[in-house]
């Protein structure tokens, strides 16, 4: 059975260093994003360069994630600043799964076209073509 989640699972089990920084964010088929983030000098669990993670941060989402679960609030680094203009600390994998699931799952990362591949060494990066 193949992941619904491919993008993010890769983002989940690469060890850091093998990544570029910051990772692009996720692209759901709706079109919100997400920025997901792991590694020793951000809000992850465990704070390593190694998988696996079983939390994560997340920055800047397109949608107030709130909006389909309540309990985004208590990760939220600053609950004064807008939902979307914040990071979000050590959130539960689970729940950026239910978001991209909510958001009609992942299309890929962020600049990608639909149908992207991975290649040995990760994700191939194909810029979209103004217009598509």
């Amino acid at each position: 059975m193949s992941s619904k989640t491919p993008y993010l699972d890769w983002i989940l089990s690469t060890p850091r260093g093998s990544i570029p920084s910051p990772v692009l964010p996720i692209m759901c088929n709706d079109e919100e994003q997400l920025s997901v983030q792991v590694g020793e000098f951000v809000y992850c669990t465990p704070r390593t360069n190694t998988p696996p993670w079983t939390a994560v941060e997340v920055g800047f989402p397109s949608v107030d994630p709130r909006l389909d679960n309540p309990e985004w609030e208590e990760y939220m680094e600053n609950p004064d600043m807008p939902a979307t203009e914040t990071i979000y600390a050590f959130v539960p994998v689970r729940l950026v799964r239910e978001f991209i699931k909510k958001h009609k799952g992942e299309w890929g990362p962020r600049g990608c076209q639909k149908g992207y591949g991975m290649n040995k060494h990760g994700f191939e990066i194909i810029q979209r073509k103004k217009g598509e």
